[in-house]
């Protein structure tokens, strides 16, 4: 039964970086610290943007894990990139009190495959861990305001030019909740786990904005070098 239970513990919380590999951690001290100090700040659709750290391949493998096997280390990961990347936002962008932390949806059939939306699910352990300056400004709604068109492709493979073109009007909003958020003039900041060619962010703050909600800005756990302006 021990190594039953050893075993199901070793799949929530791994025992070792992954990052690096270091043994007896899900993520060591010196991984850690990137993901905390290493966001930038930068435009999309002429709103303030802040990712916490660089997408790379093994950035992509915990955005992987954790939206695709549900691990638990690897949420954390995100949990730990939007917090820094919040407090990299802050320095630059003013955040009203009580704003909206929408998260960006993703498609009907990847919400199916994981049993539900991945990123609302993670907006919502936000607000609820004191440990993290983001929950002390933010509040998550209680349904999601966006939502993503069944006919979109899957984004993988494609080129920045498709990427846009894919998902241009690719989001639209709740009407009910847009038309309460419109009359109570509430501010939305918006959530992603990665920006790759900032397709789907665009469409989101499109998509908004359209519906008269004002968006303040967005963060992220990790973009890419083009995005982060990093050679």
């Amino acid at each position: 039964m021990r190594m039953f239970l050893d075993a199901i513990r070793t799949l929530i919380y791994p025992s070792y970086c992954l990052m690096c590999n270091q043994p007896n951690t899900p993520l060591c001290t010196s991984c850690r610290y990137k993901w905390q100090n290493s966001s930038r700040d930068f435009l999309i659709s002429n709103h303030k943007v802040s990712a916490a750290i660089p997408y790379d391949d093994r950035v992509a493998r915990i955005v992987l894990s954790a939206k695709e096997d549900n691990l638990e280390a690897a949420k954390d990961c995100i949990l730990i990139g939007l917090n820094a990347a919040f407090r990299q936002l802050v320095r630059v962008q003013d955040i009203p009190d009580a704003t909206l932390l929408i998260s960006i949806p993703s498609s009907q059939a990847a919400n199916r495959r994981r049993g539900g939306d991945y990123l609302f699910n993670l907006s919502h352990q936000i607000p609820k861990n004191s440990k993290y300056p983001i929950s002390k400004l933010l509040t998550a709604p209680k349904a999601p305001l966006l939502f993503q068109k069944s006919n979109v492709r899957d984004q993988s493979g494609l080129t920045a030019r498709e990427r846009m073109q894919n998902m241009e009007s690719a989001i639209y909003v709740n009407p009910r909740i847009a038309a309460k958020l419109k009359d109570s003039h509430t501010t939305v900041l918006l959530m992603d786990d990665v920006i790759t060619s900032g397709a789907t962010l665009k469409s989101a703050i499109s998509a908004l904005v359209a519906s008269k909600i004002t968006v303040i800005g967005a963060i992220a756990a990790c973009a890419s070098r083009h995005q982060m302006r990093i050679p």
